[in-house]
């Protein structure tokens, strides 16, 4: 006869003592590396006036876009983040 349940789950013995490993691959620290020195040298000279504007300037979204990868595509946006779409 078995046992009733009691809620208690166990973990498959293929997975007892391994860990996650969080840290990129190399390509993805690639990825990360480059867009924190996108938004350093291109997005932050333009932030003041895209805060106030409420959009960034077409440059830079098309500078964006022209180097994302096809398998992450980058939408063009519709609309201000925060406001509505007309």
């Amino acid at each position: 006869m078995q046992a009733p349940f009691d809620g208690a789950r166990s973990e498959p013995e293929a997975s007892v003592g391994r860990m996650i490993d969080f840290e990129p691959t190399e390509e993805q620290q690639l990825i990360v590396d480059t867009v924190r020195q996108f938004a350093s040298n291109e997005i932050r000279k333009e932030s003041r006036d895209a805060d106030e504007a409420g959009t960034l300037p077409a440059s830079v979204l098309q500078q964006a876009t022209s180097w994302a990868s096809p398998r992450t595509p980058c939408p063009r946006p519709t609309a201000a983040v925060g406001r509505a779409a007309p």
